[in-house]
């Protein structure tokens, strides 16, 4: 699949620090991901770690920490889960971020897209 960024701004929770970066649109990442030291400059605090599956199957467990995510050009921010990777590891922006912005992915325009959310349990249709 074809990758392409997207200008993002993180900050904590309290929104005392902010870092903006070019974040690659990561639809094999469940959740967005942080370089150590962009965790650091947040003042980002782990709250737990999360097992994860990389490209080469290699598991691996990384801290989880809740910070603030805004799409630069959108203005809209959420509260969500972030990874923190090691130094220099790359800015990601995941699914999980995605689905709550309710945004989804144009391939081949290479550009996030409205989508609609699903509320199945309201119809009373089984939702297996």
């Amino acid at each position: 699949m074809p990758t392409f960024r997207k200008r993002v701004r993180f900050s904590n929770l309290a929104g005392t620090a902010v870092a903006e970066a070019d974040a690659i649109v990561d639809t094999g990442a469940t959740f967005c991901q942080l370089p150590q030291e962009m965790a650091e400059q947040l003042r980002l605090t782990p709250t737990s770690s999360r097992r994860l599956r990389l490209a080469n199957g290699q598991i691996v467990e990384y801290p989880l920490a809740n910070a603030l995510v805004e799409l630069v050009d959108l203005g809209e921010i959420i509260a969500t889960s972030v990874l923190i990777g090691g130094r220099g590891a790359p800015v990601l922006l995941g699914v999980v971020a995605l689905d709550q912005f309710g945004l989804g992915i144009d391939t081949e325009g290479r550009r996030l897209i409205p989508k609609v959310a699903d509320l199945l349990s309201q119809t009373r249709w089984p939702t297996v």
